[in-house]
């Protein structure tokens, strides 16, 4: 969360594995599938993302902790909420990301 709300798509993206597969409805949207494979993909998708929404805060809501997962449930700077569900490999990198939001 601090990473985001600094915008430093840098330490976000170290958080991710080289082959990351990221699933959004607002990837959807932006590039036309709501899978994103790859880091350098994801880094593009991000910055296009982060250049549209200027203002984007993030503020931590809960988190829930699983084997080898995390999901944070947590509201964007409009009050949106979100769950994103996030899978780690053996070195601690998120291989598997999946956003779910609130209609």
């Amino acid at each position: 969360m601090a990473d985001w709300n600094r915008r430093d798509l840098d330490a976000i993206l170290g958080h991710y594995t080289e082959d990351i597969r990221f699933h959004s409805p607002f990837a959807r949207a932006l590039i036309g599938d709501g899978l994103v494979v790859g880091r350098a993909a994801l880094r593009a998708y991000w910055t296009e993302g982060l250049k549209r929404r200027p203002a984007l805060r993030l503020e931590l809501i809960d988190l829930f902790i699983g084997d080898s997962a995390l999901a944070l449930h947590f509201r964007d700077e409009t009050g949106r909420r979100t769950v994103e569900t996030m899978i780690f490999d053996a070195q601690g990198k998120v291989m598997l990301s999946t956003g779910c939001y609130r209609s």
